[in-house]
């Protein structure tokens, strides 16, 4: 399954998802809290927890409740439903992918943000691309082999003329 380009649904995003059908299955805010941990538990280390927690979500009778204009079971069945195929958290994990956004999230926000978004920074889409570029290199510490990567082309050979 992970052998080419893989998609997952953030866990946080998803755990956010079932939060409402976690508190209108409990009685307190301390039980969903734990309601939701055993499920986020289950989804990083079961294939078929999507499928689980739905058929958990489907015994409790509570499908069709309203709460707010909202029906949080409904809602997040049918989110588990459409998405089963994007959650195999554990398989992720297994093979040593993260199963959140927060990296990359995090990097956008160093690599972009810091850079490009500065007060009265002013871009052209290739000077932009450019200096997004050469950021990444730096972040990544990958700045000293790019650099004799670029210097290697630069060199030519001179050989000294008899006078």
């Amino acid at each position: 399954m992970f052998g080419k380009a893989t998609q997952l649904i953030d866990l946080w995003h998803l755990i956010e998802k079932l939060a409402p059908a976690a508190r209108l299955l409990t009685a307190s805010k301390p039980a969903a809290e734990e309601l939701l941990e055993q499920w986020r538990q289950l989804l990083r280390h079961r294939r078929d927890a999507a499928a689980t927690i739905r058929d958990q979500l489907h015994a409790s009778g509570r499908e069709d409740v309203t709460v707010d204009g909202q029906q949080p079971v409904h809602d997040a069945i049918t989110y588990l439903t459409n998405h089963a195929d994007r959650m195999n958290y554990a398989g992720a994990l297994w093979w040593g992918f993260p199963v959140g956004t927060g990296t990359v999230e995090a990097t956008c926000k160093t690599l972009i943000g810091l850079r490009m978004k500065r007060c009265g920074a002013r871009w052209h889409v290739p000077t932009g691309n450019h200096v997004l570029e050469l950021r990444a290199l730096a972040l990544g510490d990958r700045w000293d082999g790019a650099m004799e990567k670029l210097f290697a082309t630069q060199r030519t050979s001179v050989r000294t003329r008899a006078a």
